[in-house]
């Protein structure tokens, strides 16, 4: 059988003071108490073995101090960078907060007999959304329905969501090779097919800024690169065969690490010196790929993101009914050793 509970009762007969000065040194205005008081109150607590109840502060406040992170369990549909996971996690402990995660099958969340249990029950304040792309239309419903803060992480949405700004990245990003001199620059992408609408926003977005800044500059888009190709294992070569035209590209924007790995790879196969023969770029969540250099890159905010998505969802568990407007993210562009001004050709 497992031992009883130490109660606040207890804490406050080992210190000899009351339970109400007992409940203010281990709560939240512990800071209105003298520092001795606290300490003696602490030490007994550490010696008693007393822990707070989380229920029981539930049932009389009516908050958990939870917040779910809810997830599909398809991993395309929810990914989860680790500096997305730092960024809530910091936000969760400046706040005292915990977090649980969730992790549902499509089939639950279409059934129109199913309601997960996150809904039914109250086991948490709020919801950090990250179901990024492709998302069942019950699940919005249902949020809607139970009446449960949410907020969707890396997703865009109409109102109440925090991702990046690809588009405004990808501007910049495009400007910038202009700006040097480049005016036969490629956008590559190896995650997307060149038949379907990208899963995630950024496929969308970033290739649209790109093609949008380049046209206003007179010069002509050129999208490199296929899902299918990847799919083929044939990367390296389709990428190396394209630094071998007259034609090339003189400056590559990546969709991610890969693409310009990619880049990298085929323009030294086809004699290029990078960055004198040809500038690399990409987005990702660092500089560095691992290769042995650098490559310029706007780094995607994950951990800023995440500590935003804790932010905005206290303020919708505070004001429930309230849509919030977007939160859009700015890239921070790191510069390396893969730019330079073109090449005479």
């Amino acid at each position: 059988m497992l031992p009883k509970p130490v109660t606040m009762t207890q804490v406050a007969r080992e210190t000899g003071l009351s339970r109400q000065t007992v409940g203010l040194a281990l709560g939240e205005r512990a800071h209105l108490l003298k520092p001795e008081t606290r300490e003696r109150v602490l030490r007994a607590a550490s010696t008693l073995g007393y822990r707070r109840s989380g229920s029981a502060v539930a049932m009389r406040t009516g908050r958990t101090n939870c917040f779910a992170l809810l997830l599909s369990t398809i991993g395309s549909r929810s990914i989860l960078p680790r500096w997305l996971v730092d960024g809530i996690q910091q936000a969760m402990r400046e706040h005292d907060l915990h977090l649980a995660v969730e992790s549902l099958p499509d089939e639950q969340l279409t059934s129109e007999g199913h309601v997960p249990k996150l809904l039914r029950e109250v086991a948490c304040d709020g919801l950090l959304i990250n179901y990024n792309a492709q998302v069942p239309q019950r699940m919005i419903d249902l949020i809607g329905e139970y009446v449960l803060p949410a907020i969707w992480l890396n997703s865009k949405q109409d109102a109440d969501c925090v991702y990046p700004d690809d588009y405004a990245a990808a501007e910049k990003l495009t400007q910038r090779l202009i700006g040097l001199g480049h005016q036969r620059i490629a956008y590559v992408d190896y995650t997307h097919s060149a038949h379907e609408v990208p899963w995630h926003y950024s496929g969308i977005d970033r290739l649209a800024a790109y093609e949008q800044v380049m046209m206003d500059a007179g010069l002509s888009p050129q999208r490199l690169g296929s899902r299918e190709i990847r799919e083929q294992g044939s990367i390296w070569q389709h990428m190396a065969e394209h630094m071998k035209r007259d034609d090339r590209p003189t400056a590559v924007i990546g969709y991610c690490g890969m693409e310009a790995r990619a880049c990298l790879h085929g323009g030294l196969a086809s004699g290029l010196a990078v960055p004198r023969d040809l500038s690399v770029t990409c987005f990702d969540n660092s500089s560095d790929q691992g290769i042995g250099i650098d490559i310029a890159c706007c780094i995607i905010p994950d951990a800023i993101v995440g500590k935003a998505g804790v932010e905005m969802l206290q303020q919708k568990v505070n004001q429930p009914n309230k849509l919030l407007s977007p939160h859009r993210i700015e890239l921070q562009f790191k510069e390396a050793d893969t730019l330079d001004v073109p090449p005479t050709l």
